[in-house]
C-alpha cells in the first residue's frame, strides 16, 4: 500500500485488512519503505481463520519532514488451492498515520478496496494460458533445480509446492503435456 504523505512527517500507522478467509490466507506481511530501514512493530495479528490481518508499525529514531512517499507494507497472500474461480475483494477498512509529534493524520484517509480475479489452472499449466505447452516447460526449465528463496526461483513453476523445482515438478508438466482448457 502506497502512501503520499501530503507534507506530514509519518511517525506511525496502523492498518485493518479483510479478505475472504476461504480463498485467501495471508503468508507473510513485511514493512515498506515509509517509516525508514528498520520500523518497530508494534502489532502483527494474522487470522487467517476469519479473514483479517492488523498490523501497526513505528518509526525508530526521529522523524524527517515532510515523509518521502513511500509502502507502508507489503502483504504476501497465497490464494488457496480449494478457492473457486472469480473475483473477490480484500478490504482496507483501515488506515491511521501520525504525523512527527504523533498526532493522528485525519485528511489521510485511504479506505478502499483491491479486487483479486482468481483463475483455474489445468495442472502443469505454469503461465495459467489454458495450454500445457512448451511455453510451461520453458518456464519450468528457466527455474530448474532452485528452490525457494534462490535466485530464479519461480514460485508459479513448484507446482507440488515443495520448495524446490525438480523432477516432480517436471512430471506434472509431462502428465498433463498438450492438456488445455480451450472449447
Amino acid at each position: 500500500m502506497g502512501i503520499d504523505p501530503r507534507g506530514y512527517g509519518i511517525s506511525a500507522g496502523e492498518i485493518n485488512l479483510v479478505y475472504g478467509a476461504g480463498i485467501f490466507q495471508i503468508d507473510d506481511v513485511q514493512p515498506g519503505t515509509l517509516l525508514g530501514d528498520d520500523p518497530l512493530v508494534g502489532i502483527r495479528r494474522v487470522d487467517n481463520e476469519r479473514g483479517t490481518l492488523t498490523y501497526a508499525l513505528s518509526r525508530r529514531g526521529s522523524t524527517s519532514v515532510p515523509t518521502s512517499s513511500g509502502t507502508f507494507a507489503v502483504v504476501k497472500l497465497t490464494v488457496k488451492e480449494t478457492a473457486p474461480a472469480g473475483t473477490y475483494t480484500i478490504l482496507l477498512t483501515k488506515v491511521g498515520l501520525s504525523d512527527q509529534v504523533f498526532r493522528g493524520i485525519a485528511s489521510i484517509d485511504l479506505r478502499g478496496e483491491a479486487f483479486v480475479q482468481v483463475i483455474s489452472c489445468t495442472p502443469g499449466d505454469i503461465n495459467c494460458d489454458a495450454m500445457v505447452d512448451y511455453r510451461d516447460l520453458a518456464v519450468l526449465g528457466a527455474a530448474y533445480g532452485t528452490s525457494k528463496g534462490e535466485p530464479n526461483y519461480i514460485a508459479a513453476a513448484d507446482l507440488n509446492n515443495d520448495g524446490t523445482i525438480d523432477y516432480r515438478d517436471l512430471a506434472i508438466v509431462g502428465a498433463n503435456y498438450g492438456s488445455s482448457q480451450r472449447q
